[in-house]
């Protein structure tokens, strides 16, 4: 027997998500849970996996509603929830070395970014202070379990990052106070305590298995084909690409192969720190207007370039995090706009500046939206989970 869909279901699933992935909630701007970790327990999954078919059953004896906005969601839920379900029966997260570092680490810097200025003393220090049982927990909960040395990799590369980030350019941070000296170091301890314990950690198969990757196909991007044609199509299409590009380099210079007409693109930089801004501009612009025919460029955007923080400017690079996340949807409107049509979105560019040459691939960037006084016309109504969730619903790490 079928029932209305009931919009309140995203308020479940959303808590839901929060409970067991309180980071994720400090990203999508709920403050609720900004003190909090991720539950790591031996009862955990058993947990989690109650709370999932709970939701399932509901969501799956509800009628696929007319409104848009209420069938979006109720689509993404049901493929979460079902992707959750069948990863925490055959590759749980609890198990993931990586996991634990990349919780870890976001824990602290999601509540650094300039999304969460002014910054929550009391919730960084609480999670600064939790660090420690938590790793211990995953040290406990990873003791002989084997796991892809991709993994174990990963987890050391990020909690050592992590680590010294918090001994060193953490006190760059602008709002840095002295309370914070303390906690920073003893979650350092913890970060290089865990990357230690994992040196004796046991390989496994990295593969997922293909009945695990069709389902993420078909029930997160909603791809109609199978893994295996996938791979014939993309096979196909890097064949295509390839005469293409041979193709195109004779048109350009005969006397040279893509290979080297591609190379040859690395001389092509700004000359110095002062002209990184106007380089990027320019190419952004000509991408714009040649790339017009190939995709429909999102334009209501505006467009600056400002330098990263520097306590950003390292940990940056080897846990690989945007400097920014878009505006959480569940941050209050200002009071300023009350009332008023949404603002319109400025897109901003962080870059970390490095040694010369100032080439591209030198300039890590990174691309935040953030809110402008500029006024546009109110959107149409949309997913509810898609405005507050990051990637839509996915763990940020």
């Amino acid at each position: 027997m079928t029932v209305s869909y009931d919009p309140a279901l995203v308020d479940d699933f959303l808590a839901h998500h929060w409970r067991f992935r309180p980071v994720d909630a400090t990203f999508m701007g709920d403050k609720a849970h900004d003190s909090e970790l991720p539950p790591a327990g031996p009862e955990t999954l058993n947990e989690e996996i109650a709370e999932i078919d709970d939701l399932l059953v509901r969501l799956e004896a509800s009628e696929e509603p007319q409104d848009l906005g209420d069938r979006l969601d109720r689509r993404m839920m049901l493929a979460e929830l079902r992707m959750q379900r069948l990863a925490a029966g055959t590759r749980p997260r609890l198990h993931n070395p990586a996991w634990y570092s990349g919780e870890a680490a976001f824990s602290i810097i999601s509540l650094l970014l300039p999304q969460s200025m002014p910054i929550r003393h009391a919730a960084l220090i609480a999670r600064l202070n939790g660090i420690g049982t938590f790793l211990r927990a995953a040290i406990e909960c990873l003791d002989s379990v084997p796991a892809t040395q991709g993994w174990v990799k990963r987890a050391q590369k990020e909690a050592t990052a992590m680590a010294g980030f918090l001994r060193t350019d953490i006190k760059l941070h602008e709002e840095f106070a002295d309370d914070w000296a303390e906690p920073a170091r003893q979650a350092a301890d913890a970060f290089e305590a865990f990357a230690a314990a994992l040196d004796t950690q046991p390989d496994a198969d990295p593969a997922c298995g293909e009945a695990y990757l069709t389902q993420l196909m078909a029930e997160i991007h909603g791809l109609p084909m199978s893994p295996r044609e996938a791979v014939d199509m993309a096979e196909a299409a890097y064949k295509r690409m390839a005469d293409e590009m041979a193709e195109m380099a004779r048109a350009i210079d005969p006397s040279r192969s893509a290979a080297e007409i591609i190379a040859g693109l690395a001389d092509i930089h700004p000359s110095d720190a002062e002209e990184v801004f106007d380089s990027y501009m320019e190419w952004d612009v000509r991408a714009i207007a040649q790339g017009a025919a190939l995709v429909t460029p999102a334009q209501e955007y505006d467009l600056d370039y400002r330098w990263m923080a520097p306590c950003f400017r390292k940990i940056s690079q080897p846990l690989y995090f945007l400097f920014y996340r878009s505006p959480p949807a569940s941050i209050p409107t200002p009071a300023a706009f009350i009332g008023l049509p949404r603002p319109a979105m400025m897109s901003v560019r962080f870059c970390a500046p490095t040694t010369p040459p100032w080439s591209r691939p030198s300039m890590p960037c990174t691309t935040a939206a953030s809110a402008i006084t500029r006024k546009t016309p109110a959107p149409v109504r949309r997913s509810r989970v898609w405005r507050v969730s990051p990637a839509p619903i996915a763990p940020w790490v």
